[in-house]
């Protein structure tokens, strides 16, 4: 009796194991912010137009590496769960660009990825990372004449998923400006805070964004509203512009 009792613990801890393994990955499987209205709405045209924005994106997560759409989310804080989000992707060649607005799952503190039902998924996977810039707005509609609030969206790569932590990661912002006429700062209470340093890449084709500008003391951001300051030299004068900002 005591090795057929043996031999049945045996059994069990080999099929629980095996379960373990197979269900693993599904409870894994990160919780996806869905669409609000479907289909997923994109472009990749041959001949773009020039983009007339001035902050085209602000994104946290790789600074480097092959884009993918699948892997563009937030982390979804108390500030954003249960609202909605209007989501821009832009190339900076502006051959591609979608729009999208979601519902926001409930918050959790984890990452969640945007449902993206791309039709161009070949032809994103040859853009590298700083060549994409993606927008977040919590606003009910793309079309609100209230910008609304801007979250950093999250991205990863094709071969690296974004970080657990939210701590600890670049923060960039990509403005349709040469980098010599920029001033970019983020203000708390009207104090400057960081200040980020915008370079360029001459070598690329410069339709939607030209300056991509990182903050470097974004470690010492402490949760919360800010106001993103983009300063342009204009020829005979400085233009500022203001953006509510969200940190999680």
């Amino acid at each position: 009796m005591a090795l057929k009792s043996s031999l049945h613990a045996c059994v069990r801890s080999v099929v629980y194991a095996l379960l373990g393994v197979c269900l693993f990955p599904c409870c894994i499987v990160a919780q996806s912010i869905a669409l609000l209205h479907k289909p997923y709405v994109e472009s990749f045209v041959g001949k773009p137009k020039v983009s007339g924005n001035l902050l085209v994106g602000l994104r946290s997560g790789e600074a480097a590496g092959s884009f993918n759409p699948k892997a563009v989310g937030l982390y979804v804080t108390p500030k954003v769960g249960g609202r909605s989000a209007c989501v821009d992707i832009s190339s900076r060649d502006g051959r591609y660009y979608a729009q999208n607005t979601y519902g926001m799952p409930t918050a959790s503190g984890n990452f969640a990825p945007f449902d993206a039902d791309t039709k161009y998924s070949e032809q994103l996977s040859h853009y590298d990372l700083k060549d994409i810039a993606v927008t977040v707005r919590l606003v009910g509609d793309c079309n609100a004449p209230d910008e609304g609030e801007i979250i950093p969206a999250v991205v990863g790569t094709q071969s690296r998923p974004p970080a657990s932590s939210l701590r600890n990661r670049s923060l960039l912002a990509f403005v349709n400006a040469e980098p010599d006429r920029l001033k970019v700062v983020l203000l708390r209470n009207g104090i400057e805070v960081s200040a980020a340093e915008c370079k360029s890449d001459p070598t690329a084709v410069q339709i939607a964004f030209t300056s991509s500008c990182e903050f470097k003391e974004n470690d010492g951001l402490a949760p919360g509203s800010y106001d993103l300051l983009i300063r342009v030299r204009e020829r005979f004068a400085w233009r500022d512009s203001h953006f509510s900002v969200q940190l999680p």
